[in-house]
């Protein structure tokens, strides 16, 4: 891809570029380009990257194991308990326990839980 302004090179960062040619100044992501040498963007990149693939596992077994646990655990609580409750306060405990429940517990095949 041609280049319209040589990126620095080596690790030296070029703080004083111009980059009052772009819309967002020397907050974009642009200016940082031309700013940053290409070693250094592909070291951020591969720091940046690292998060996502190395939390994404964690969320998965809490959308497809803990948090159908609790749901059906709230459901079966309300269920049990929430006849003691004052009428407005059951009406929203019941409606929130049955909906967790649904869609993580007893519909969860179509949202990929166990």
């Amino acid at each position: 891809v041609p280049q319209w302004v040589e990126p620095p090179h080596g690790d030296t960062i070029d703080i004083n570029g111009y980059c009052g040619d772009l819309w967002f100044g020397s907050s974009s992501v642009f200016c940082m380009q031309r700013r940053l040498p290409a070693k250094v963007r592909r070291n951020l990149l591969k720091k940046v990257m690292k998060g996502p693939f190395f939390v994404a596992p964690f969320i998965a077994m809490l959308i497809k194991v803990i948090i159908p646990l609790v749901a059906r655990a709230l459901d079966r609580f309300a269920r049990n308990h929430g006849k003691d409750c004052w009428g407005p306060c059951r009406c929203v405990t019941f409606f929130v326990a049955r909906t967790c429940a649904l869609i993580f517990s007893y519909d969860g095949d179509h949202v990929g839980c166990l």
